[in-house]
């Protein structure tokens, strides 16, 4: 569910798929307005995406949402999407042209990614056809350059580690692609898993052009810790998700397969048992106490950018960060944040219950989410734990501010086994910057910085 710059879309808007194949070179395309009057399973699926986002430009989402299945229709209304393309443009402004496109079989769907050029960011739009033609899924994330290739940050030392791949939970109803990245040295390693942020993302944490799981995955295997880290459940599994979007918890989304991921690592003779811990990103942070509760044999835990205030209270500060921005904001965005407001009070009201249809919460996302939510408190939670924490913030993170911070140290200062880092030049990727921090600066290429790797490094190798 929600990552990073589109923490706003959280898991209704979860990318599907393994999208592994090879990135296209850049070929501008122009959005080519073809009506589809009736849906049809033999249209040109690519065709219909382009007709698609030319319906967006045009404010035609009714257009749109006759175009999905029924499970679709259920979860997405019409005045749903128009916000959601409000509050896309109001992150990346206005649409600028086509880069390319590709289609992708996953069987039983057709899969297109139309990887468009917004004013300030690159966007993957990425719809699921069914087969008899509905729409099934209708995702955004960030998207690449493909002509910017990434090379691995100075800290890393290729010679020093291999990769190989791993399936976590196997035999499970969800089976994920994963990468164990292994020193090379003797073991037994101590090693990690990593817990993503908020929405659908790969196993790299994908951000654009940026991908600081590998970061860390090479940077702390550079220094003789193993790393395990995989595809989330919502980006693999986006339609089987969405079918159960209603029921859909934090535990289904990412706790579960936390503790598979770990069941994994403890199977195995290269890795120190004594010596497991967990490095949760943003939610992944949030929830790291409540896996390390639940799993009393971990070694230690580390937040990066982890709230420790309700995700909903975020979401509107972020929405009121974006918009001091507008110099002059229009009645529509003005709008949404005025449904925002509304929607986070329902979320905190005793009128929230199951049965709460998604359109009256934020971003779509279920009651049964918030509901899953509502009795958890991180820094509770962390200051009844015994085990070395380490927490790391950046100073310029929007999304994640000094007032968690401040909670996490109200309620965890004393306590001898907690380590407070703060970096004055980072975002919340943890990459350095100037001024204040906007989601274009993650469009950005850039590397996790290397005293964050080395400081966590440090902190396990210590214990």
């Amino acid at each position: 569910m929600r990552k990073a710059i589109f923490f706003l879309l959280l898991a209704l808007l979860a990318s599907c798929g393994d999208d592994s194949a090879a990135a296209p070179t850049r070929e501008s395309v122009s959005i080519q307005d073809v009506p589809v009057s009736t849906i049809d399973a033999k249209v040109d699926p690519v065709q219909r995406s382009l007709s698609m986002l030319a319906q967006f430009e045009a404010g035609d989402f009714e257009s749109v949402v006759a175009q999905f299945d029924q499970t679709m229709k259920d979860a997405l209304s019409v005045d749903q999407l128009q916000k959601t393309w409000i509050d896309l443009n109001q992150q990346t402004g206005e649409f600028v042209e086509i880069l390319n496109t590709r289609e992708l079989s996953q069987e039983p769907y057709s899969v297109v990614i139309v990887t468009c050029q917004f004013e300030t960011m690159i966007i993957d739009v990425q719809t699921a056809y069914n087969e008899v033609g509905e729409i099934s899924g209708l995702y955004f994330r960030p998207g690449a350059d493909p002509n910017v290739s990434q090379d691995s940050a100075a800290y890393v030392n290729q010679d020093a580690f291999e990769e190989e791949s791993v399936t976590i939970g196997a035999e499970s109803e969800y089976p994920l692609p994963g990468t164990l990245t292994l020193p090379l040295d003797a073991g037994p390693f101590p090693a990690v898993v990593l817990v993503h942020g908020s929405g659908p993302l790969d196993m790299d944490s994908t951000i654009g052009p940026n991908k600081p799981f590998r970061d860390l995955a090479w940077g702390l295997a550079s220094q003789g810790i193993a790393v395990l880290r995989y595809d989330k459940r919502t980006w693999v599994y986006a339609e089987q998700i969405q079918e159960q979007m209603n029921t859909l918890t934090v535990d289904d989304e990412t706790i579960l397969d936390v503790h598979i991921a770990l069941t994994l690592l403890r199977e195995r003779p290269d890795i120190d048992h004594q010596q497991l811990y967990v490095i949760g990103h943003s939610l992944g942070g949030m929830l790291a106490p409540r896996i390390a509760e639940e799993d009393p044999l971990l070694a230690g835990i580390v937040l990066l950018a982890g709230n420790s205030r309700p995700i909903e209270d975020l979401m509107l500060e972020q929405s009121g960060y974006l918009l001091s921005f507008e110099a002059d904001p229009s009645e529509e965005v003005l709008k949404l944040l005025e449904d925002l407001e509304a929607q986070v009070e329902l979320v905190k009201s005793n009128e929230l219950n199951v049965d709460t249809p998604p359109d009256q919460l934020p971003m779509g996302v279920p009651a049964a989410y918030w509901l899953g939510l509502r009795e958890y408190s991180p820094a509770q939670t962390a200051a009844e734990l015994t085990i070395p924490i380490l927490l790391l913030h950046g100073e310029r993170d929007y999304q994640v501010t000094a007032a968690d911070m401040q909670l996490w140290e109200e309620s965890l200062t004393g306590k001898d086994q907690v380590t407070f880092i703060s970096y004055p030049s980072l975002n919340h990727l943890f990459m350095s910057g100037e001024g204040p921090s906007l989601p274009k600066e993650y469009m950005e290429l850039g590397h996790v910085d290397a005293a964050v790797v080395s400081d966590i490094a440090n902190w396990i190798l210590s214990h």
